[in-house]
């Protein structure tokens, strides 16, 4: 007497067409819906799928072995779909707590993503990652990453980060002096954020200020 198993696929992503591998010592069977084999020998059938790839992301379903036996009653076995992949975490520093910036991932077989700073991207297949960090206007001016564009690896399904650190872009400020007598000193004051002063004489410039009025 033969037997027979019942192979359920679920979760596979919609337009795909999964392939599932049904095989003993002695038989192999291809499946890629759902449905019943039978006239099978009594024995242990390994199950296993090979891995959809839709959009950059990867289902996966996990391989089994399922008895069958001599029996009217067919045994059964669920391959059940679900995405996998690396996620990548969005660390940054020096942005009020208020403030989040606007990060672009590029990566492998032309994948974008965006995202924040704080998010975790999830689902990334293995490859090398572009993530470039956009400034960011708050109430508290202007911040930007330096460097603002990073690469990082991702390995299989292990997760990785990237860390932005964000500042205040510095300025200069040139102070030009002229029409006065020769000998004279202009006597100018200079204030700015921060508790800034100083005090200006003849033609100057300022580097390195804190941006603001």
């Amino acid at each position: 007497m033969l037997g027979s198993i019942v192979i359920e696929i679920v979760g596979a992503p919609a337009g795909s067409t999964p392939n599932v591998v049904v095989s003993s010592a002695t038989v192999q069977r291809i499946v890629r819906q759902t449905r019943t084999i039978d006239s099978l020998p009594p024995g242990v059938y390994q199950v296993s799928a090979e891995d959809i790839k839709v959009d950059s992301v990867t289902w996966s379903a996990d391989a089994q072995a399922v008895q069958v036996l001599a029996s009217q009653s067919a045994a059964r076995a669920e391959v059940k779909f679900r995405p996998v992949g690396a996620s990548m975490i969005i660390n940054a520093s020096g942005l009020p707590s208020y403030a989040r910036a606007t990060v672009r991932l590029s990566g492998p077989d032309g994948l974008e993503r965006t995202a924040l700073t704080r998010d975790t991207v999830q689902l990334l297949p293995p490859g090398s990652y572009t993530v470039v960090a956009d400034p960011v206007e708050t109430t508290d001016g202007r911040f930007e990453a330096a460097p603002s564009s990073l690469t990082v690896k991702i390995n299989g399904r292990q997760s990785a980060s990237v860390d932005f650190s964000f500042s205040q872009p510095k300025a200069a400020l040139t102070v030009s002096v002229s029409g006065l007598p020769n000998g004279a000193l202009a006597g100018i004051a200079v204030t700015g954020p921060s508790g800034f002063a100083d005090r200006v004489d003849a033609t100057r410039t300022f580097a390195g200020l804190e941006a603001g009025l």
